[in-house]
């Protein structure tokens, strides 16, 4: 069963078949070229998911999480090891967490056709229509407010730059007049890196107002999207806060909360914190 209860969907499916991970998908978790673009997820997502009619990219995140959490535990045992760093005393603790005591947050939404759910702000009352991103849209977001860091930016340009040139050194397929084309082009690319950081800018990114105008669909019957994001910028500060607070409250998921055991030899007791689950979550295993 998925978290979200088929509720986020227009088809309203809440259970997805999924098979068990086998000696050919190992070929993919222990492939590091994978992690570093991404993908690992997204290819054991369409491999194990037997409903080939499911786009992946259309799952939310919430759910994704829970078909992961399924084939880590059933493939490799509910022994997932950890590092958490202890509040207390800042000291490093290695221990591991049973994965079948994590258990999915209750989701009491109904979505409308489209997977939609309302809210009416508490302030101006306007009434508004929103989604949950899927693990695209998050990726997406996340991309987003990367972009907008303008020393990030630069960086990766020059980082570009750095590639591209060290690919022309070692190259024995293009002639000396398509060398110097690209060469020259990447030239500009190290200018606009220069560029960039001769603004100085304000390191900062709209992290919330970005993830608003990707969540909401429409408000009060709107649904152009340029309008929406002047209204999403407009409004105030109240009702941003209680729609980002029931958005994520009602979230659909796994509660992430776990109970960490302090050893005796660090004073004992316990403490709590959230389990990091994301990309990594196969890596390192042989």
């Amino acid at each position: 069963p998925l978290p979200s209860n088929g509720e986020c969907y227009s088809n309203k499916v809440g259970r997805l078949p999924v098979a068990y991970l086998t000696a050919y998908d190992e070929n993919l978790i222990t492939s590091p070229n994978l992690y570093r673009d991404g993908l690992v997820i997204d290819l054991l997502l369409k491999n194990k998911i037997k409903d080939k009619t499911i786009n992946i990219d259309s799952l939310v995140s919430g759910d994704v999480d829970a078909i992961i959490l399924f084939l880590r535990a059933t493939s490799y045992g509910p022994e997932f090891p950890i590092s958490v760093t202890d509040p207390k005393t800042g000291q490093n603790i290695e221990t591991a967490v049973d994965l079948t005591t994590i258990k999915t947050k209750e989701f009491k939404l109904k979505g409308d056709e489209n997977g939609y759910f309302d809210y009416k702000l508490p302030k101006s009352g306007k009434v508004v229509k929103f989604k949950y991103l899927t693990r695209k849209e998050e990726k997406d977001l996340r991309t987003l407010n990367e972009m907008e860091n303008k020393a990030l930016v630069a960086s990766q340009l020059r980082s570009v730059a750095k590639i591209v040139q060290d690919s022309l050194t070692v190259d024995t397929v293009l002639d000396g007049k398509e060398k110097q084309l690209i060469f020259d082009n990447n030239k500009r690319l190290e200018d606009w890196a220069k560029r960039i950081e001769s603004k100085k800018f304000v390191q900062f990114n709209k992290a919330i107002t970005n993830r608003m105008e990707m969540q909401v669909v429409s408000i009060d019957g709107e649904t152009d999207r340029k309008k929406i994001k002047n209204i999403i910028n407009a409004m105030p500060a109240n009702d941003s806060l209680h729609l980002r607070r029931y958005i994520l409250d009602n979230e659909p998921g796994l509660n992430f909360e776990i109970t960490v055991e302090r050893p005796e030899s660090m004073g004992g007791g316990s403490f709590k914190t959230f389990l990091e689950w994301d990309d990594t979550v196969f890596l390192n295993i042989a």
